[in-house]
């Protein structure tokens, strides 16, 4: 990984490294399916985007993961090689779950909107919506016990 930071965006370059690197861990690329990893970079700039007033918090995680790098590996995540990062991506998650299950919700929610990885799943690369999609249409029925039910608000009057 060689491609700076993006431009408009706060990371450092260690940090957008670490972040490519940190991201591949909790999605790793797939030759078999033909889909990229998290640590792709237009999927990274997506979690860039994503973060909006939480980029401090992204921040401070990164930094934590170069940290756990420095004492493991005594360089940056993104500086080490490949073979390194599981061990440090699971130290990280150990000693730090909170901040770990934060980016992996960031990186996976923006990885699972990716066009290539929609497409490799059979699914269109689009909103649900003008097209829609078809649902089965169910038994109305079941839906009795509630529109029998009394108002569960209190009337303002």
């Amino acid at each position: 990984m060689t491609d700076p930071a993006p431009k408009k965006h706060k990371l450092n370059d260690p940090q957008w490294f670490a972040l490519r690197a940190i991201a591949d861990q909790i999605v790793p690329p797939s030759a078999k399916y033909s889909v990229p990893g998290g640590g792709d970079e237009q999927i990274c700039k997506e979690v860039l985007g994503d973060v909006g007033q939480n980029l401090p918090k992204l921040i401070d995680t990164l930094e934590a993961i170069n940290t756990i790098a420095h004492d493991l590996g005594g360089n940056d995540l993104g500086q080490l090689e490949t073979s390194a990062h599981e061990a440090i991506a699971l130290t990280f998650r150990h000693t730090h779950p909170k901040l770990a299950d934060r980016l992996a919700m960031w990186v996976t929610q923006c990885y699972y909107r990716d066009e290539r990885v929609l497409e490799s799943l059979g699914l269109d690369a689009r909103p649900p919506f003008p097209q829609g999609y078809e649902i089965e249409s169910g038994d109305w029925a079941e839906l009795k016990p509630v529109t029998n039910r009394s108002p569960i608000f209190r009337s303002i009057v």
